[in-house]
């Protein structure tokens, strides 16, 4: 598995956006993002519903702030206010309508002009699912047992029309993974009050 430094380009706008308040990171896993967010001086709150990750997060980056949860369930109350949230391959895993009310629950929970970065499962990410799985709805598959998303331009575009403003949005590929991933890297603002 190979190094994923995705945030290091991003940290100086999280730095501008979230000078005070924490940063809210959806899917932790065992704390590698979370780790740079720490080192960059930001505080973190940050949820996963894995007890193990959670446990190899807190071990990891002692300081920040972890909750064992389903990023569905209600935010820490810490968590308003926001200058910035980060998702990475963590808004994947539920159907259209909950992903919709998600992306809403973003917005918020972060200030006007808070930022949002997100990456998403890309349409051609077929090393990890887009392809020769049940599917359970459009572009919506049983991955090895979990449900799993993938998201072509136009589902990005539609899942952010309301409420914010587009930084950045690009398809990338990653080497996050044994295999080559393809993913949608998203940098949004929260618009209006």
């Amino acid at each position: 598995m190979s190094r994923d430094p995705w945030l290091v380009r991003w940290l100086p706008l999280l730095r501008e956006r979230a000078v005070t308040e924490p940063v809210l990171e959806l899917g932790c896993g065992r704390g590698a993002d979370t780790a740079v967010l720490a080192d960059a001086g930001l505080h973190v709150i940050a949820i996963d519903r894995s007890a193990e990750a959670i446990a190899e997060a807190r071990k990891r980056v002692p300081v920040a702030e972890f909750h064992c949860q389903d990023i569905r369930a209600p935010f820490p109350p810490a968590a308003a206010d926001l200058g910035a949230v980060v998702a990475s391959l963590s808004l994947h895993y539920f159907p259209w309508a909950e992903t919709l009310t998600l992306a809403g629950r973003l917005r918020s929970v972060l200030r006007p002009a808070g930022v949002l970065l997100a990456r998403l499962n890309s349409t051609g990410d077929h090393n990890h699912g887009a392809s020769g799985h049940p599917q359970i709805d459009e572009r919506y598959y049983l991955v090895d047992g979990h449900p799993k998303r993938f998201f072509d331009h136009d589902d990005v575009t539609v899942l952010f029309a309301t409420g914010w403003r587009t930084l950045g949005i690009e398809e990338l590929v990653i080497q996050r993974y044994s295999l080559p991933k393809v993913v949608w890297e998203v940098v949004l603002a929260r618009s209006g009050a």
